[in-house]
């Protein structure tokens, strides 16, 4: 038994002007775009694409490649159950702006249970950027109860004696302490997956972004960014 509509064309698909329209919008504004964030654009240019039907054309067109995800072999830490119980934080260095302008850091605070998360590109990942970034995020989503972060100095000093090794308080870690937050240190980057996973995200997507607004600067990052 064979249907009459096999190799027919679906009554349901795009006109083919769309899809030509589509295909030469991306050859020409979006080429290394991965198709959902194509779809995206195309979609505030007027032409309503599908991400996954975008993806069929771009296959077609050999214009991109899928991509087979990775067997994960570790177990991920459960989300907190609470909004402002955990907070993630984390610096991205990258050439964010493809050398149009200066080398920047993107420092990020994340919520664990919800992912909302405050962000700002900083010249480099210092004290005085968390602290920035922190009076930020304070002013804008309230005080948690939890950070985690790696064990970069910022974090954590430590007092050297002939014999013994005795922590002493950075002047981040002791900001915490007079607003009554605590630090957790992570022991390696994979602890903190819901912001590492953020950056991902970010290197790729914002980077387009920084590009379409033609971004030279940190303060124009930062417009782009808001």
């Amino acid at each position: 038994m064979i249907h009459r509509q096999r190799g027919q064309r679906s009554h349901r698909a795009k006109a083919e002007v769309v899809r030509q329209a589509a295909i030469a919008a991306y050859r020409q504004d979006y080429p290394d775009f991965g198709p959902t964030l194509a779809s995206e654009k195309l979609q505030a240019r007027g032409l309503e694409v599908d991400h996954e039907t975008l993806r069929r054309w771009l296959l077609a067109e050999r214009l991109w490649e899928r991509r087979r995800r990775r067997e994960v072999h570790r177990q991920r830490r459960e989300r907190r159950e609470c909004f402002g119980e955990l907070i993630q934080g984390d610096g991205s260095h990258h050439d964010w702006l493809e050398g149009r302008g200066p080398r920047m850091v993107l420092v990020v605070m994340i919520d664990d249970a919800t992912s909302r998360a405050t962000a700002r590109f900083y010249e480099a990942e210092t004290t005085e950027a968390y602290m920035d970034l922190l009076g930020r995020y304070l002013r804008k989503r309230g005080r948690m109860r939890w950070m985690y972060v790696d064990k970069d100095r910022i974090f954590r000093a430590e007092k050297r004696d002939v014999d013994y090794v005795e922590p002493s308080l950075t002047q981040f870690k002791r900001a915490l302490k007079e607003l009554d937050i605590g630090l957790i240190l992570a022991n390696r980057p994979q602890a903190k997956g819901r912001v590492e996973r953020f950056n991902q995200t970010a290197q790729d997507r914002l980077v387009k972004e920084l590009r379409l607004a033609n971004a030279k600067t940190l303060e124009e990052a930062n417009e782009v960014l808001e």
